[in-house]
């Protein structure tokens, strides 16, 4: 069985490490404790919590919410390592904002939601027509909150760039699979991984790095297009980490 908390306890010692990077790094850790609270424990037990029982784990034994970002510039004295990790470039960001469940718990309450934000439009309608307002092309904010049916798709990491992270939804594991998502025009997925605890499996391996297609496509493999780094790859990123002074835990 994949060890969920051993995994997040990874990332948070990983991420606390980068403020000791030498030359420039910023971080953001704000990994919260899994979903053992009485208001999340009763939505996972229900009958109406529609996750797929990965995520499910994912959030009761890891976070209920694995948000995490980083980014590091090199020193020049470092900058012949980090270019045999990453040809051409002069920093690398990494991180994301995985598996809020605040955010599936509201979409599992959708109607209520959707017939809430229904009743307070109109009542903002009536009062400006009370006041003699003109309603005709009133434009009421929305509030932010996407109660869109999901399709096929389990959005596990929204906005990152300008992609989404998702799970394709499937009542056999085996065929839910991790895919990048574009996030403006066309909107075909790239499937990165073969499953949810797969993914993070491999994306540990590469220290987290941003998962957008452009940041994964070098670390696929060549036969199957699924995200996993040659071993190769992965020791120079290791040796890249070591001479920066952060090791693997484990």
């Amino acid at each position: 069985m994949f060890d969920i908390a051993g995994w997040v306890q990874r990332a948070k010692t990983f991420i606390r490490q980068i403020s000791n990077l030498p030359g420039f790094s910023e971080l953001d850790d704000a990994i919260e404790p899994p979903a053992t609270d009485e208001h999340n424990r009763a939505w996972l037990q229900s009958e109406k919590c529609s996750l797929p029982p990965e995520i499910h784990r994912f959030l009761l034994q890891g976070s209920k919410r694995c948000c995490f970002h980083y980014h590091w510039t090199p020193p020049t004295g470092l900058l012949p390592e980090f270019q045999r990790a990453f040809p051409g470039r002069d920093s690398i960001g990494g991180g994301a904002d995985l598996c809020e469940a605040a955010r599936f718990s509201i979409y599992d309450s959708r109607d209520r939601f959707r017939d809430l934000i229904k009743g307070q439009q109109q009542t903002i309608l009536q009062m400006f027509a009370k006041a003699g307002h003109k309603i005709d092309n009133l434009q009421i904010p929305h509030p932010g909150i996407d109660l869109n049916d999901r399709g096929g798709l389990l959005v596990l990491a929204p906005r990152i760039g300008n992609q989404e992270l998702a799970l394709q939804l499937s009542h056999v594991e085996a065929d839910r699979g991790v895919v990048c998502v574009p996030g403006t025009g066309d909107r075909t997925t790239v499937k990165v991984s073969s499953g949810f605890e797969q993914f993070l499996i491999e994306w540990e391996r590469i220290y987290y790095l941003s998962p957008t297609i452009e940041n994964l496509r070098p670390w696929l493999d060549l036969d199957t297009g699924l995200l996993r780094p040659a071993e190769e790859a992965v020791r120079r990123l290791e040796s890249l980490f070591a001479a920066a002074s952060i090791r693997r835990d484990g």
